[in-house]
C-alpha cells in the first residue's frame, strides 16, 4: 500500500466518521448519554432529602489471588462490574494524546502538533461536563479532528502502520460510543486504544537516543506540555530540602536522636561543614545542638543495599543506599519565628477547626536544609569501598551526591509508598468488603465510592507497571525482581502493622508531630491532618448515626467478619481491638473507616500528583543512574560541573527522560472524581447523614481556601484536588 492510498483510506474513514457525529440523531444523542452517563454512575454532591432507585445488584465473592506479587492480596480477576468508566478513558486517552503530540511538537513542525493540542484541550473541556448531550457530541467531534491532524503528522513516520492503526482503533471507540447499544464493547475498544497509544508514546525514535549534552536537551523535551517549576530550582539546597516535606515522597523524614549508628557522619559533619549548610553565618549553632533541640532529622534508605543493578534495554541502571541528614536552623528572636499557635495545635489533634491563618509576618519562615549525604555501595558491588560522606562544602560534587539520593528516593517512592501502600492496600481491602459485607451494609455503603476503578488500575499495573518488561522495570534502578520484592515488603510494613499506620500514630513514632519537634514547615503533614480531622469527623456522624453504642458495633455480626477477612483471607495483621481482635467499639470503627478512606482519597493524592510538578523533569528526581557498567559503580567523587560529563553521565538517556516525562504527566494530570462526591442513595431516609454530609462538604471548602492561604507552593492535599477513590 503506498503513502498516497493509505492517506486516501484513513481521510475518507475520518470522513465518514465525523459525518456521523456531526448531524448525530436523537437516537445516537440518547446511546452517547447512556454510555458516558449512566444514572448509576454519576456521583454528585447530595443535596438533602434527594432520592434515587439505583440497585446495586448481588455479585459472587471475588477471588484472591497470592501469586501475582507474592504474597499480597490481589484480585485475581478483574471483576465485570469494575472495568474502567467511560469517562474516564476519554479522559485519560486525552492526557495521553496530548503527551503523544508533545512528542511529536520535539520532532516534527510545531504548528501542526500545536493545533492538535489545542483541540483536544478544547475536546477535553466539552467532554468533562455531561450535562449537554450536544456539547458531548462537539466534543466528540473535536477529538476526531484532532486525530485527523496527528494523522498528517505520522505518514511518513517509521511506524507508519501501527500509528494508524491506533488512529482506526480510536475511530472505532468512538463510533462505538455513539452507535453500538453494547457498552462493553465500546469500553473494550476505548480500552484497548487507551493502552496502545500508552505504549506507542513511549517507543523511541532516533532523535530521543542521541546522549544528553546539558540540561537544555531535557527541556527541550517539553514542546508542549508545560515545564514544571522544579527544572529552574531542583540543583539547589532549598528544594532539595523542600522535597523532604512537600514532595512526592514526604512520608520518608524522621526526628534524629542520634548519630551513634553512623559515626562516619558525625566525623564529617564538623562545626564549620554544620554551620555553611544551615547557614548559620558566624554562630555558634552545631550538629549536636540540633539534635538535642529535636531539629535534626533523616531520611534512610538503606534498604537498597540489597538491591540488584538493572538494564534496559542496552544501558546498565545503578542505585544506592543513601542516607541524608538534615536541620532545622535555630529560632531567632524575631517576630516571624514565632511558630504558630493555631497552626501546631491542629498538627497535634488531626482538628480541621484548630487552624486559623496566622499572618505572614507571625509565620515560622525556618526551611529544611540538607547537611550531608552518607552515600554507600549495594552488597552486589566485586569491591566494596567504604561509604563516603558528601555535604555542601564538596562543591559539585555535593550535586552528585544528591542526585544520588533522588534516584533512591524515587526508586522507593514508585515501589513502596506510592504502589504498595496505597494503591495495593486499598485493592486488598475493597476485595474483603464486597466479600464480607451486603450491599445494604452501612459500611459497604460508604466504602464504595473510595473504592471506585482500584481494582481496575490495580490490574492494569499488574498487567503493564510491574510485569517484566514494563513500566517498572524500563525506568527504575534495579531488576523487576527487585522491585517487585520491594514493594511487597512495603505493603507488609502497612499491613503487618495496620494500626501504627493510623496517621497521628505513624507521625508520632517518626516524631514529626508539630509536639514532637522543631519543624515548623512541614506541608504535607500540616496539610494531611487537617485533611484527615475532616474526614474522621464525617465518619464520626456517620457511624453514630447507625450505631448509637458500642454494644451495637459488637453484635453486627458482618462487621465482626469482614474485620476476620481483613485478617486472614486479605492478609492484614495487627488489625482490630483486643480481645479477639474483634471491632469492640465505635471510637476504633471511625478511625479504621478514616484511615480506609484517607488512604484511598488524600494519601495517594500526596504520593500521585506529584509525579509531574516534581517528577517528570528527569534531571530533578532520576528513576535510575546511568553510567559506565564499572565495579564499583560510579559515585559522585569527581571533580564536576553541572554541565560536565561526569554528572551528565548519570542523568537518564533522553528516551527514558521522556518515558519519565509522559508517565508523569499521564499520573499526575488525571484528576477523576472529588473527595465529597458520593452515590445518590448514601443519604436516603438518613437526616442526619445528610446534614453531616453538607457539614464535610462545607468543612472541605474551607480548607481548600486555607490551604491555598497557608501552602501556596504545595496545591497536592487541596480538597479539589483529592480524588475520592484510587483511581489513575
Amino acid at each position: 500500500m503506498t503513502l498516497d492510498t493509505l492517506r486516501h483510506e484513513l481521510e475518507q474513514l475520518g470522513a465518514t466518521l465525523m459525518d456521523k457525529f456531526r448531524r448525530p440523531s436523537s437516537r445516537t444523542r440518547a446511546r452517547i448519554a447512556e454510555a458516558l452517563f449512566r444514572p448509576e454512575d454519576e456521583y454528585l454532591l447530595m443535596p438533602s432529602g434527594s432520592s434515587s432507585t439505583t440497585m446495586v445488584m448481588a455479585e459472587p465473592a471475588w477471588k484472591y489471588n497470592y501469586n501475582y506479587l507474592a504474597p499480597v492480596a490481589m484480585v485475581d480477576q478483574l471483576p465485570l462490574t469494575q472495568g474502567f468508566e467511560l469517562r474516564w478513558l476519554l479522559l485519560v486517552g486525552i492526557r495521553v494524546l496530548q503527551a503523544l503530540v508533545n512528542q511529536v511538537a520535539y520532532v516534527r513542525p510545531r504548528e501542526l502538533a500545536t493545533k492538535a493540542y489545542t483541540q483536544l484541550q478544547q475536546a477535553f473541556e466539552l467532554l468533562e461536563h455531561p450535562d449537554d448531550i450536544e456539547q458531548v457530541a462537539r466534543g466528540i467531534l473535536v477529538l476526531l479532528d484532532a486525530q485527523a491532524t496527528l494523522l498528517l503528522l505520522f505518514l511518513d513516520d517509521v511506524l507508519l502502520r501501527s500509528r494508524t492503526d491506533v488512529l482506526k482503533d480510536l475511530y472505532s471507540a468512538l463510533f462505538a460510543i455513539g452507535a453500538d447499544q453494547r457498552n462493553e464493547k465500546a469500553k473494550n475498544l476505548l480500552t484497548g486504544f487507551s493502552y496502545s497509544v500508552q505504549a506507542l508514546v513511549i517507543v523511541a525514535t532516533p532523535a530521543f537516543e542521541q546522549p544528553p549534552h546539558s540540561i537544555d536537551d531535557y527541556r527541550r523535551l517539553f514542546a508542549l506540555i508545560p515545564l514544571p517549576r522544579i527544572a529552574d530550582t531542583f540543583e539547589t539546597d532549598e528544594c532539595f530540602g523542600f522535597l523532604r516535606v512537600g514532595g512526592p515522597n514526604p512520608v520518608m523524614l524522621r526526628r534524629l536522636d542520634s548519630l551513634d549508628a553512623w559515626p562516619d557522619v558525625a566525623a564529617a559533619i564538623t562545626d564549620d561543614v554544620y554551620r555553611a549548610a544551615i547557614g548559620c553565618r558566624g554562630g555558634s549553632d552545631t550538629f549536636a545542638a540540633a539534635i538535642a533541640s529535636r531539629r535534626a532529622f533523616v531520611v534512610d534508605y538503606s534498604v537498597f543495599a540489597a538491591a540488584v543493578h538493572g538494564t534496559w534495554p542496552q544501558w546498565a541502571k545503578y542505585i544506592w543506599p543513601t542516607v541524608g541528614f538534615f536541620a532545622v536552623p535555630p529560632p531567632s528572636s524575631s517576630p516571624s519565628a514565632a511558630a504558630p499557635a493555631a497552626t501546631a495545635a491542629a498538627a497535634t489533634t488531626g482538628s480541621a477547626s484548630a487552624t486559623a491563618a496566622a499572618p505572614a509576618d507571625a509565620r515560622d519562615t525556618r526551611q529544611l536544609h540538607p547537611i550531608a549525604i552518607r552515600l554507600a555501595f549495594t552488597a552486589g558491588t566485586s569491591l566494596q569501598p567504604a561509604p563516603r560522606i558528601y555535604t555542601p562544602l564538596d562543591g559539585q560534587r555535593w550535586l552528585m551526591a544528591k542526585t544520588a539520593f533522588q534516584v533512591a528516593d524515587g526508586n522507593y517512592h514508585e515501589a513502596v509508598s506510592h504502589l504498595a501502600q496505597t494503591h495495593l492496600v486499598s485493592g486488598a481491602i475493597a476485595i474483603a468488603t464486597h466479600n464480607s459485607l451486603a450491599s445494604s451494609h452501612p459500611v459497604r455503603r460508604l466504602l464504595t465510592t473510595h473504592f471506585r476503578g482500584t481494582l481496575a488500575i490495580n490490574d492494569a499495573a499488574r498487567l503493564t507497571l510491574i510485569a517484566p518488561n514494563g513500566t517498572v522495570d524500563a525506568l527504575l534502578s534495579s531488576t523487576i525482581d527487585t522491585d517487585r520484592m520491594l514493594a511487597a515488603l512495603g505493603h507488609q510494613l502497612v499491613t503487618h502493622n495496620f494500626n501504627h499506620s493510623f496517621l497521628l500514630t505513624n507521625m508520632r513514632e517518626r516524631g514529626v508531630l508539630a509536639t514532637e519537634c522543631d519543624l515548623p514547615n512541614y506541608p504535607y503533614r500540616d496539610c494531611a491532618l487537617q485533611i484527615w480531622g475532616a474526614i474522621q469527623q464525617w465518619c464520626t456522624e456517620y457511624i453514630n448515626d447507625y450505631y448509637t453504642n458500642d454494644s451495637l458495633v459488637v453484635a453486627d455480626n458482618d462487621l465482626q467478619r469482614w474485620l476476620n477477612e481483613l485478617r486472614t483471607r486479605a492478609r492484614f495483621e495487627d488489625i482490630g481491638e483486643l480481645p479477639g481482635p474483634c471491632i469492640a467499639t465505635r471510637t476504633y470503627l471511625i478511625e479504621l473507616l478514616t484511615m480506609i478512606i484517607f488512604t484511598a482519597s488524600a494519601q495517594h493524592a500526596a504520593v500521585n500528583f506529584p509525579q509531574f510538578d516534581h517528577m517528570a523533569f528527569a534531571p530533578a528526581v532520576p528513576l535510575a543512574a546511568y553510567a559506565d557498567p564499572l565495579p564499583p559503580p560510579p559515585a559522585p567523587d569527581a571533580v564536576a560541573t553541572d554541565e560536565s560529563p561526569s554528572w551528565i553521565r548519570m542523568l537518564p538517556p533522553k528516551s527514558q527522560a521522556l518515558s519519565q516525562l509522559n508517565v508523569g504527566w499521564l499520573l499526575g494530570s488525571v484528576h477523576y472524581t472529588r473527595l465529597g462526591e458520593y452515590q445518590r442513595d448514601l443519604v436516603d431516609g438518613r437526616p442526619k447523614i445528610a446534614a453531616a454530609l453538607e457539614r464535610f462538604r462545607q468543612r472541605l471548602v474551607i480548607l481548600e481556601e486555607r490551604m491555598r492561604l497557608e501552602f501556596p507552593d504545595y496545591p497536592f492535599l487541596r480538597p479539589s484536588l483529592i480524588p475520592h477513590s484510587i483511581n489513575v
